[in-house]
């Protein structure tokens, strides 16, 4: 008998309690298993508990910040794939030295957010489902925000 594989885990992480809560939904609407964090700490405590695949990251958090959490994050390998969330362009970093596999900007665009947890999904061999309505990312309606 075939299983079902078990769907892409999904560490979202930002101190604005309603973008990461808003945005976990989301993902949760669209298959993916979404948890929330609201500040370093505590996604660290939940990376280590659980072991994310994918980690949705804000930059711009007080404490500990985005950047120190990713750097955590790659050196005790407690995420696969790190994916940044920023609303500020000066948050840059030279390519070679750059944790995130992809870098979207707030507001973002879920289409593009969403390929890019299916494309991490495919290598795994997990995909589970797409709605007909999700937009392809290259696709005119993947200009579609969430107001994050």
């Amino acid at each position: 008998m075939k299983t079902c594989p078990s769907p892409l885990s999904v560490l979202v992480v930002d101190d604005v309690a309603d973008v990461a809560d808003s945005l976990a939904e989301l993902l949760g609407c669209h298959g993916y298993a979404a948890r929330t964090a609201y500040t370093g700490a505590e996604a660290l405590r939940v990376a280590e508990a659980e072991r994310p695949d994918v980690v949705v990251l804000d930059l711009a958090m007080p404490g500990m910040d985005g950047w120190e959490l990713a750097g955590l994050f790659t050196i005790h390998e407690l995420a696969p794939r790190l994916i940044c969330l920023s609303g500020r362009d000066e948050d840059s970093c030279p390519a070679e030295r750059d944790p995130f596999s992809k870098r979207l900007g707030k507001p973002a665009e879920i289409g593009v957010l969403i390929g890019e947890l299916n494309r991490h999904a495919d290598e795994l061999g997990r995909r589970m489902w797409l709605p007909r309505w999700i937009p392809d990312a290259h696709s005119a309606d993947a200009r579609m925000k969430l107001a994050l």
